[in-house]
């Protein structure tokens, strides 16, 4: 009888296994549950991957506005998060702005018959290159973008004889490996600021809020396209008596669309009648 009991005793902790609750995988779901950004951040990227066909009229410039929109929405977003979280720095969405312009480039070429690559490996003079998106059709190179929040390494060096001189590099780098004319090569800007005021105003009449006609910009002015001016509200014109550290207004979807109309530099429409010109020119 001893041995029997002994030998409940020790089977019946594994019975009970089977049927309470096991606290250790209930605390990690609990975790898990807790927060739902990995969930928002694959619908993120699953929404990227479903394209719709965007016809691109530069007098209606809906695909800029759409573009100036997302930006701005989710920049307000994370000025929002920034005073409920109490963060001090925002982050940095450079990726993201990558793959959004990349994104209506798709929907707009895609029906065209035009393929974009991101990051691929190009082999240059003095290494691997890998630029930001690489535009194909027919199974042949026909451009390429370098997408930049930011003018970053290249801003222009004002003691330097050629202030430009990084950037016309880096498009003559990108021609050559692509095997592209360097005129078939170009970047895209977020917005002209943060440079200098000199390349400010050859793009943004800062003072008549308005963008300034491309005509007559030199080479490498002429191959880069900023497209917005302040896409963050955080810098709007707001109440200075207002600590933005600690303080958001209430922005609608409607005021950022109507920002959008506004606030347009160069129009991303005007960039895809660039791509489709060279496309038919070159294949």
């Amino acid at each position: 009888m001893d041995k029997l009991l002994s030998r409940k005793r020790c089977i019946a902790p594994a019975e009970q296994q089977l049927t309470m609750p096991n606290k250790k995988t209930d605390a990690v779901r609990k975790a898990v549950n807790a927060c739902a950004l990995s969930l928002h951040y694959d619908e993120m990227f699953r929404s990227l991957s479903k394209l719709s066909p965007l016809p691109y009229e530069s007098n209606d410039r809906s695909i800029s506005k759409a573009l100036y929109f997302q930006l701005a929405k989710m920049k307000y977003a994370g000025w929002k998060h920034r005073v409920a979280f109490h963060r001090a720095r925002k982050h940095s969405i450079a990726d993201v702005f990558q793959d959004l312009v990349a994104f209506y480039l798709r929907c707009a070429l895609g029906r065209l018959g035009f393929e974009l690559v991101l990051e691929t490996s190009l082999k240059g003079e003095d290494g691997t290159l890998h630029p930001d998106i690489l535009v194909r059709k027919s199974g042949k190179n026909i451009c390429v973008i370098e997408v930049k929040t930011t003018i970053g390494f290249a801003r222009p060096d004002e003691k330097a004889v050629d202030k430009y001189l990084a950037l016309k590099e880096r498009l003559n780098e990108v021609a050559h490996a692509a095997g592209v004319p360097v005129e078939h090569t170009f970047y895209i800007f977020e917005e002209p600021a943060n440079v200098t005021a000199e390349f400010r105003d050859a793009f943004w009449d800062k003072k008549g809020h308005r963008a300034m006609s491309r005509d007559g910009l030199m080479f490498p002015l002429s191959q880069i396209y900023p497209l917005f001016w302040v896409t963050d509200p955080y810098y709007w014109a707001w109440p200075k008596v207002k600590d933005k550290g600690q303080w958001c207004p209430d922005i609608s979807d409607d005021e950022l669309l109507s920002q959008a109309g506004d606030r347009i530099v160069t129009p991303l429409e005007d960039v895809i009648a660039r791509i489709v010109e060279i496309g038919l020119t070159a294949t």
